[in-house]
């Protein structure tokens, strides 16, 4: 199953995809890393095809246009554009809101601005933007051939990879913290032994950051081996068994808060 198979709606910047006339107890909004789309996570609900799924595709990824003076991809800004889209959409029902690489910062700012955010799915933390550089700078050049490209990747660069503007970059322990201080259960699912790509919880953070995330009461930390940071295409199975996971532990709880009512 493709973006493209999905009922499909652009809203302000902002792609959404949601698989047709499903009404579950819960909705699962999911949000690709950087220079990936919403098909990319397709894998979810073809797996899942009684949830209520919505792939979303950020600015200037996959059919959601971009526009140099439209926002660029500060995460707060994401998140405002997507609790528009989602509200817009009418998804009023309790939530998990997925995160992949660069988009999980922007599920937890999303869930601080819903207020029927039950739980923050990360897959995986963001590449640590000093190991990435080499890789993300042959990307870029390939990609500033094409002249529409430029502001777009101009614009990811000062926003996320803080290539450009070092006070915008988020740090480890920037991250860590809003991790620590979210008020929505979490887990983050991360992928291990991949000598080009994070090894768990501990190839981004520093030890004591590292610690303190373990340590959080409303944090759950699932390491996947050998899939190290694209999870859904090197894990498949394993990573989309521990998301069904999380899924039916939220549905249970909304059960039981509707019997205690």
């Amino acid at each position: 199953m493709s973006s493209a198979q999905l009922q499909g709606m652009l809203i302000g910047r902002i792609a959404v995809y949601r698989q047709e006339q499903q009404q579950g107890p819960v909705c699962l909004v999911a949000m690709h890393g950087a220079l990936r789309a919403a098909a990319d996570l397709a894998a979810i609900p073809s797996a899942m095809p009684d949830l209520d799924v919505w792939l979303v595709d950020l600015p200037g990824h996959g059919n959601a246009p971009f526009t140099p003076d439209g926002g660029g991809f500060d995460p707060e800004r994401l998140a405002t554009d997507v609790a528009a889209a989602v509200t817009r959409a009418n998804a009023n029902r309790p939530l998990i809101l997925l995160g992949e690489s660069f988009s999980g910062i922007t599920a937890l700012r999303l869930a601080g601005k819903l207020c029927n955010a039950r739980h923050v799915i990360l897959l995986d933390t963001p590449l640590d933007t000093t190991r990435m550089l080499p890789a993300q700078r042959v990307v870029m050049n390939r990609w500033e051939t094409q002249p529409a490209q430029r502001a777009f990747l101009a614009a990811l660069a000062q926003d996320f990879f803080g290539l450009d503007v070092e006070s915008k970059q988020i740090t480890p322990r920037s991250y860590a913290n809003e991790l620590i201080e979210c008020h929505t259960d979490i887990t983050m699912i991360t992928g291990m032994n991949k000598e080009d790509s994070p090894a768990g919880v501990g190839a981004f953070f520093g030890e004591e950051d590292r610690q303190a995330l373990l340590g959080a009461n409303h944090i759950n930390v699932i390491e996947i081996p050998g899939a190290g940071h694209s999870l859904l295409r090197v894990q498949p199975h394993a990573t989309m068994a521990a998301i069904a996971a999380i899924v039916r532990q939220v549905i249970v709880a909304e059960q039981n808060r509707a019997d205690q009512h």
